[in-house]
């Protein structure tokens, strides 16, 4: 009993000495409480500023980490394009080297080629007149030959009719296709000698009409200088006359007399083109000057257009 009550009052001596203790805990405590408040209240924009700028950290971290690699990527890139730049600027600096080359190779071989071309044409204009030329002596030399030829078989004519049966002479063997004897021949040589002589008249022929042709083209520049003077010579004339007006231009001026003359000489050759513009100007003269007396009153003058021909035969 003695120690129960003795534990009583030792509690009630701790109670009284925890009350104003505890008392005095929960008034630190609430102070504490209201300054953790107050300090929460006064930090609170702070934090969350804090916070704020944490997450854009965290952001920016993440950004920064994608840029690095984006740009780690682009390094490669700009890496593998460099190495793909020098090696085709290597490659277009080779094609340039061998174009260049190529291109003086070229130049010079234009150049031979143009010079041997030029040899060439004027080897050849010089062939070609050469041959225009053999081809004239060999038709004149041929139409001798047509001629004593012609006069031999007209002497043959008059000599057959003093002959006899008997007095015939063996007759020349025609070398004809006709009388090749086929029979001692295999069937490729009969047809190569048919070949041969087929091709032997066509080219008979080329060559004729190649000779026929070289002479056509003389007479054909022969023709187009002729024209050239002519076309220049009315040029002069129609000039002269539109300068002068009335008066007869100087290279048309005759004399007013014709000169006596025994007896006319007959052409027997067709009018060349100077004479045939030399009539068609007299005539456009003529008709000027009846134009004129038609039109002496009237102050406006033309010249109508003049239409020469050439006269060929």
């Amino acid at each position: 009993m003695v120690i129960s009550h003795g534990s009583q009052a030792h509690e009630e001596e701790l109670r009284s000495f925890c009350a104003p203790k505890q008392l005095e805990i929960e008034m630190y405590w609430t102070k504490l409480r209201e300054v953790y408040r107050s300090y929460q209240e006064e930090h609170e924009p702070i934090m969350s500023h804090y916070h704020s700028l944490r997450e854009k950290d965290d952001f920016y971290q993440k950004e920064i980490a994608k840029n690095d690699y984006q740009i780690q990527l682009a390094s490669e890139n700009l890496m593998n394009l460099q190495h793909e730049w020098q090696k085709t600027t290597s490659t277009m600096t080779d094609k340039l080297t061998r174009m260049a080359s190529r291109k003086e190779e070229l130049a010079s071989k234009y150049l031979q080629m143009k010079k041997d071309s030029k040899l060439e044409s004027s080897k050849d204009s010089q062939d070609l007149n050469i041959m225009v030329n053999a081809s004239q002596d060999a038709i004149k030399h041929l139409e001798d030959m047509y001629d004593k030829v012609n006069k031999i078989l007209q002497l043959a004519e008059i000599c057959s009719k003093y002959e006899h049966e008997g007095d015939k002479l063996t007759e020349d063997a025609e070398y004809d296709i006709e009388s090749v004897d086929f029979e001692h021949l295999d069937k490729d040589m009969i047809n190569e000698c048919k070949e041969y002589s087929k091709m032997d008249k066509f080219l008979l022929k080329v060559n004729r009409a190649k000779v026929q042709t070289l002479c056509l083209k003389t007479e054909k520049a022969k023709l187009v200088k002729e024209n050239i003077q002519l076309k220049n010579y009315i040029k002069r004339y129609l000039t002269d006359l539109a300068l002068k007006g009335r008066d007869r231009p100087l290279s048309m001026k005759i004399r007013t007399e014709a000169p006596k003359v025994d007896a006319p000489k007959t052409l027997n050759r067709p009018v060349t083109c100077i004479e045939g513009a030399l009539s068609n100007a007299v005539q456009h003269e003529k008709r000027m000057r009846l134009i004129e007396r038609r039109n002496k009153d009237s102050d406006i003058r033309a010249y109508p257009r003049v239409q020469c021909w050439l006269q060929s035969a």
